[in-house]
């Protein structure tokens, strides 16, 4: 008898990750509320919600479920938006700078010029996802999928690229001076001028992409793979290339 009574105590008591009041999701869904700094919206649904430049400053977005929601300008500091669904969701300028955006998805969603600066993207999805212009420098990038991603212009200096996966991808004029990328896909992508100075990159394959008149200017590149690649106009003054198979045909001892 004790054993049923635990049972059912466990299944009737209230979750610890209860989240969100009800209350304060329709005063948000609604626009009277344009602030929630530090607020527990955790797995609250905001799906094809218009919350454009509200301030959600360290809120625990955890869980919660931003589909096709309406985002610009909208002020993501310091959140915890772990497993967080923002599929096809319009984020032009959102700010995710300092953000655990760990496993969240982004599939398809517009991210032109937002800043994800210092941001934890570990395990995000980012799939066919817009970030024309985001920033995204010192932000980390492991075990994310950016699989045709438009990702031009952007910022990515200093970033942590491990077991990421970058290909079919358009990187033009992009930034990746100083990152680190270890077993890393960027198979058939485009990174026209894309700068790759002072990066350190391993295990990495850029094979059939176009690197045309990329800077590797002082890189370090090891155990990578450059097959197909065309890099006619690539900049590799002062880079060590070492145990990697050029675009030429030729390996690298």
């Amino acid at each position: 008898m004790r054993i049923v009574t635990a049972v059912i105590t466990a299944l009737t008591a209230t979750p610890v990750w209860a989240g969100a009041d009800p209350a304060i999701v329709a005063a948000l869904r609604d626009g009277s509320r344009t602030e929630c700094r530090g607020c527990d919206l955790a797995y609250a649904n905001f799906k094809k919600a218009d919350l454009s430049g509200v301030d959600l400053t360290g809120a625990d977005l955890t869980g919660a479920r931003f589909h096709r929601a309406i985002l610009n300008g909208t002020i993501f500091v310091d959140v915890t938006a772990v497993d967080a669904n923002f599929n096809v969701a319009e984020l032009r300028q959102a700010d995710f700078t300092g953000a655990d955006l760990s496993a969240a998805l982004f599939y398809e969603a517009q991210l032109s010029a937002a800043n994800f600066a210092g941001a934890n993207l570990n395990g995000a999805r980012m799939q066919h996802s817009r970030m024309t212009s985001a920033v995204l420098a010192g932000a980390r990038i492991d075990n994310a999928h950016l699989t045709a991603a438009r990702v031009n212009n952007a910022d990515l200096s200093g970033a942590t690229f491990h077991n990421t996966g970058m290909s079919e991808a358009s990187f033009g004029r992009s930034s990746f001076a100083g990152v680190t990328m270890s077993y890393v896909s960027m198979v058939k992508s485009d990174a026209v001028k894309a700068d790759f100075e002072g990066a350190t990159i391993e295990y990495t394959d850029f094979w059939g992409t176009d690197l045309r008149d990329t800077n590797f200017t002082g890189a370090q590149i090891s155990e990578s793979r450059f097959s197909r690649a065309n890099m006619r106009g690539a900049v590799m003054e002062g880079a060590r290339v070492t145990r990697t198979f050029n675009a030429d045909g030729t390996y690298s001892e």
